[in-house]
């Protein structure tokens, strides 16, 4: 039993060697084909469908009971507001609570001021045509804070796919391009690697608070104007070559 054990480790180590002087003379022989290195880029442009608003409601009181009802009040008015411009309640984010001392400076000593207790939002707008309402609701639930207005792509993970192809359909028409000019031809692909960590991200679309909340009597709110945006990809490739003459 230990013999047939020992003879079949041996062949197995031999199987082994086999496999790997196979897949070393391989690469000698990848090695010594002709190969074009070249890189694509491919993008899409597409309007974004949806508006990411980050807020913060401080509020700064004698007591921290005082200071955190007024914030407790405004963010149940932000929350109500949310819910009637079609905000769902995944598509809604608050922080946890926050709190701390604020001090003044009074002949060179720190004198309390009160409490300050502040809490952040955000909010996944996925219907823009309510987006005037949306902030005109927010001026009127007292929100004095907007951090940053964004936009994004419901379809981003798709439209990404798209610019991909159009960057791989542009390094394969180079290659194709160049291998004609060299009087060769592509036989293969060596390897294609994707460049970057992923498309290029929407550009922000930021505001200060007080134009944020800027709005007319009607109520209309500001409007938000969106352009199209371009997602972008691009990849490096290494072709093998064939000479024509062949």
């Amino acid at each position: 039993m230990i013999r047939q054990k020992k003879l079949s480790t041996a062949f197995f180590c031999l199987l082994f060697s086999a496999a790997s002087m196979h897949a070393a003379c391989a690469a000698d022989r990848n090695a010594d084909r002709p190969q074009l290195s070249a890189s694509g880029e491919g993008y899409v442009e597409a309007t974004p469908d949806i508006v990411v608003i980050e807020l913060t409601l401080s509020n700064t009181a004698k007591t921290l009971s005082e200071a955190k009802r007024q914030v407790d009040d405004i963010g149940s008015a932000v929350i109500r507001a949310a819910s009637a411009q079609g905000i769902r309640a995944d598509d809604l984010q608050a922080s946890k609570i926050q709190a701390a001392p604020e001090y003044d400076w009074q002949n060179n000593q720190r004198v309390l001021r009160g409490q300050q207790v502040s809490r952040q939002f955000l909010l996944r707008l996925r219907d823009i045509e309510h987006y005037g309402a949306l902030i005109q609701a927010l001026a009127d639930a007292q929100v004095t804070q907007i951090n940053g207005i964004r936009t994004e792509f419901s379809k981003q993970e798709q439209l990404e796919n798209e610019a991909l192809k159009k960057a791989i359909a542009n390094v394969r028409g180079k290659a194709d391009m160049m291998a004609q000019a060299c009087n060769s031809r592509v036989a293969g692909i060596a390897n294609i690697t994707e460049n970057g960590s992923g498309a290029m991200p929407p550009s922000p679309y930021e505001m200060r608070a007080a134009k944020a909340m800027a709005s007319d009597a009607s109520g209309s709110g500001d409007n938000l104007k969106i352009g199209t945006q371009r997602i972008s990809k691009s990849v490096s490739a290494v072709f093998f070559l064939e000479s024509n003459s062949r």
